[in-house]
């Protein structure tokens, strides 16, 4: 059973397509600030020290750049990741659709990791609340747990012009529940929208699963 003067590690693994802004999302998260500069390179390890109840946490979050595309299974397998965070570009959805293919990486390296997905540059999201819907908008998604990439395009493309309208929602719910994913944050590292509440949903789910071992 853990207890105060334990100190244990927990291992995060951020994923996702280059360029989209991991690295200024884990620096963010470390730092409480932004890094303009920041160059991801390759692989890269940033520890943070937590005092959490009921033992201490370092939270060891492996960022692995996405110019390397899934298919490296020793990449996942070294690291004994408790979690795995799903990156993509709010702005861009050929992001989103490159999720799947490291889901499905994830889950045959290391099957018991949790799932977060994680939408970055909220920051850049237009939010027009006074538009209609487009016409050609379903009215409710498929009743099966399964999200085509039509279904996902067609739902990110209105969150895009119309933020977080009940149709994206209930598409990001049937992509988790068919996937296993635990969670879905939109982020941003400039403003630090929902960094904390991300990484903090992380450690409190593994101190939950592992505070009676």
């Amino acid at each position: 059973m853990l207890q105060a003067s334990h100190r244990v590690e927990a291992n995060v693994v951020l994923v996702g397509c280059g360029g989209i802004g991991k690295s200024s999302l884990i620096y963010r998260y470390a730092n409480g600030r932004l890094d303009s500069k920041a160059v991801p390179s390759g692989l890269d390890i940033t520890t943070k020290d937590l005092n959490t109840s009921p033992c201490r946490v370092v939270l060891r979050v492996w960022d692995i750049n996405g110019v390397n595309q899934p298919g490296n299974k020793t990449r996942l397998n070294d690291k004994n990741a408790f979690a795995a965070v799903l990156c993509y570009d709010l702005t861009d959805i050929r992001t989103l659709f490159h999720v799947v293919n490291w889901i499905e990486e994830i889950r045959s390296t290391t099957p018991d990791c949790v799932l977060y997905l994680c939408g970055l540059r909220n920051d850049r999201v237009a939010r027009k609340d006074d538009d209609d819907p487009p016409a050609d908008s379903p009215t409710q998604t498929t009743s099966s747990t399964s999200v085509s990439p039509n279904e996902l395009h067609h739902y990110h493309r209105w969150a895009l012009t119309r933020h977080h309208r009940p149709g994206y929602f209930s598409a990001l719910r049937e992509f988790c529940l068919k996937y296993d994913v635990s969670g879905v944050y939109e982020t941003s590292a400039v403003t630090g929208a929902n960094v904390q509440a991300l990484f903090t949903e992380i450690v409190s789910e593994w101190i939950a699963r592992y505070s009676d071992q």
